[in-house]
């Protein structure tokens, strides 16, 4: 941020141009995390240019505070030095934007969990919740002597099928 408005400044400091001075420091205030800009120039009777967001004062006054980080460099042509840039920063903006993201990743975690348990929970009462109410009803089947229970089939493969299948070979002996 600071090298962009050195850049961005050294040209109208050069020239004199205040109106372009006022602008980049405009464009500079635009960073979320710059609070409050300062140029001043070297040559004699230049007034600083300052600008700062709603709630920073423009004299600066919180410059130590904990709450801003105070930056500065000089601005320089061929080796001749036209004014300064100073920049007052947020110092806590990155805290803030990272809490947003451990929050957000900690939202995508919940939604990721409870997606996934529903699928679970569905994939559950697919494969062993129905087979096993399947197994109660035939083997009700069985013990009132209802002829259905032979009607029944089973197609899987794993210990519920061949508990089913047993069954149907019980009902029809």
């Amino acid at each position: 941020v600071m090298a962009i408005g050195v850049a961005s400044i050294v040209e109208p400091m050069w020239v004199i141009d205040t109106a372009s001075l006022r602008e980049a420091a405009d464009k500079l205030l635009t960073n979320p995390q710059v609070m409050a800009v300062r140029i001043s120039e070297s040559r004699p009777q230049a007034q600083a240019i300052v600008r700062a967001r709603s709630g920073v004062p423009t004299t600066l006054v919180e410059e130590n505070s904990a709450a801003l980080e105070h930056r500065f460099k000089s601005v320089t042509r061929g080796g001749e030095t036209l004014g300064q840039l100073h920049v007052w920063f947020d110092a806590n903006h990155g805290k803030r934007l990272l809490a947003q993201r451990r929050n957000q990743m900690l939202l995508l975690v919940v939604v990721q969990v409870l997606f996934s348990m529903a699928v679970l929970l569905m994939v559950l009462a697919r494969r062993v919740l129905n087979p096993i109410e399947r197994l109660k009803d035939q083997a009700t089947a069985l013990v009132l002597d209802v002829g259905s229970a032979a009607t029944m089939s089973w197609r899987r493969h794993d210990e519920l099928g061949q508990l089913g299948r047993h069954l149907g070979k019980v009902q029809s002996q």
